[in-house]
């Protein structure tokens, strides 16, 4: 099986779940790459068992690099894929205050509030 990889930003560390009688354990984390162009991609990418640990030192706004396998199956006549990870690299800790507001979806435009001035828009 090939292996292949992705960076990016994190955007979301899961917790760890067990699953079923025998506690499989399963971890997501989802990274952002290509936010600098038109459409960024958000990725989710699976850690399972041993793996899951790998995530602990990784937090929202990290830059990492992930090592993973594609997986495939179909179950009851539809097929799915998921990305299994098997190492992390940090490249980079995001080390900034924490904004007083959240960022602005990508593509969104502030207009102002409506109790702003009369700015001569009838709306």
């Amino acid at each position: 099986m090939s292996n292949y990889q992705i960076q990016g930003r994190v955007i979301h560390v899961g917790e760890t779940e067990e699953i079923g009688e025998k506690k499989f354990r399963k971890r997501v984390v989802v990274v952002e790459t290509g936010a600098d162009t038109d459409w960024p991609q958000q990725v989710p990418v699976e850690f399972v068992q041993a793996n899951v640990d790998r995530l602990d030192a990784v937090t929202v706004g990290s830059m990492i690099e992930i090592e993973f396998d594609i997986r495939g199956r179909e179950w009851k006549g539809k097929y799915y894929v998921n990305l299994a990870g098997w190492k992390v690299r940090l490249l980079a800790v995001e080390q900034r205050a924490p904004a007083a507001e959240p960022p602005a979806p990508h593509g969104y435009v502030d207009f102002g509030k409506a109790d702003d001035a009369d700015d001569g828009i009838p709306f």
